[in-house]
């Protein structure tokens, strides 16, 4: 059966990401040995160093004591490298560094919209799961390849709602 989750924040739809991740990606996969763990601390990758990463970041360090930022990533490096200073993040690098950094689990792409299909394509080819800024794709077909890479890889995508679902708008 497939669920349809309609969620009206983007802290809402982070929450749901994680826990996602933990109970489909991690935890199913266990050998059952990991029942009544706590969650685990999830590194995390922001990629794109622009004016939404301002807000991200400092909410996940407030809101989320099971991620951790690891590294911020632009294709400006001077971008990351101010981000990752003024946030006490403790690497900045490039795009390619990020994708090949095996300590990152989650990588929030926070890119141009019209980036987000190629390099989301990219993370997951990577093995790392994906959190994304909408639009998650410009159309359905490109969604659809995303979706089924991800089914391939097997990693978790998710992506913030659009902000006609915004509490204040409903």
């Amino acid at each position: 059966m497939n669920r349809v989750f309609i969620i009206c924040s983007k802290h809402n739809s982070l929450s749901f990401f994680i826990i996602s991740v933990y109970y489909i990606a991690d935890f199913e996969k266990s050998d059952n040995s990991r029942r009544g763990e706590v969650m685990r601390i999830y590194e995390i990758g922001i990629l794109g160093c622009g004016v939404i990463s301002r807000t991200y970041i400092p909410d996940i360090q407030k809101f989320f004591p099971q991620l951790h930022v690891r590294a911020c990533a632009d294709v400006e490096i001077s971008f990351a490298q101010k981000l990752a200073k003024e946030f006490g993040v403790e690497k900045a690098c490039t795009v390619e560094e990020l994708l090949a950094d095996e300590k990152i689990d989650i990588i929030i792409n926070l890119t141009p919209p019209q980036f987000h299909v190629d390099l989301n394509k990219k993370i997951i080819l990577a093995g790392k799961h994906v959190f994304t800024e909408k639009p998650f794709a410009p159309n359905v077909e490109q969604a659809k390849e995303v979706i089924d890479l991800a089914k391939e890889k097997g990693v978790m995508i998710g992506c913030a709602p659009d902000t006609f679902l915004a509490s204040g708008l409903q």
